[in-house]
């Protein structure tokens, strides 16, 4: 049905969001680590 259709297209945009957001913070939290190894080799 099309209700049915609708659901998997949306929990497929869920899914989808939630692996960006998280490759999105995985990234991120590597940044950070070296901007933390930058600045504490300058300091």
């Amino acid at each position: 049905s099309e209700d049915n259709e609708r659901s998997i297209f949306a929990l497929e945009n869920f899914l989808e969001s939630v692996i960006h957001l998280r490759i999105w913070s995985f990234q991120n939290r590597g940044l950070s680590q070296v901007l933390d190894n930058k600045y504490s080799a300058i300091v």
